[in-house]
């Protein structure tokens, strides 16, 4: 017996729970919420642009992937937020996607947690607050890292926000 929470996306070929968020340029959550996976793009969609406008009353524009179809617009454009959907340049080969790299981005840097990456809780609210401890505890790594580093000369400064993992002897030290 399956839980009322989570359901299967024959399209996706997913089973459990989809995750959908708001995320501005720089990569920062503005809004996150879970469904169950046989809700649809457009609901999830609507749902979490719902939130992100409670949120900020700045959002104008939404770049968005090309599952999300013309309901999902035309209630961005009821909340005066201009919808772009971005498609897929070519069909049999990776390029990075104008804009949706930030959202990629995020999610890679969220996915690190290995509480993320598989579903243990019962309640989609739950994991929703994981999400965001998590992207808390990023943010707070970015700011208690040191500003400056001494850069030798002829080489060139790393940018805060590309910054990797720490390096150690490959036990997690969070």
């Amino acid at each position: 017996m399956t839980s009322p929470t989570k359901g299967y996306d024959a399209g996706k070929k997913i089973s459990g729970r989809k995750t959908f968020g708001v995320a501005d340029t720089l990569g920062l959550l503005i809004a996150v919420i879970v469904v169950a996976a046989s809700v649809s793009d457009n609901v999830g969609g609507i749902a979490v642009v719902d939130r992100a406008g409670s949120r900020s009353s700045r959002l104008a524009k939404i770049w968005c992937g090309g599952g999300f179809k013309r309901t999902f617009i035309a209630s961005c454009g009821a909340h005066h937020i201009s919808a772009e959907v971005v498609n897929r340049i070519h069909d049999h080969r990776f390029e990075v996607l104008p804009r949706r790299w930030v959202v990629e981005r995020t999610w890679s840097w969220l996915m690190n947690n290995r509480r993320l990456q598989v579903d243990y809780e019962r309640n989609p609210i739950v994991t929703e607050g994981f999400v965001w401890a998590v992207h808390s505890r990023l943010l707070l790594r970015r700011l208690t890292q040191p500003a400056h580093r001494m850069i030798a000369p002829g080489k060139q400064a790393r940018h805060p926000l590309r910054q990797g993992r720490p390096k150690g002897n490959g036990q997690d030290a969070y």
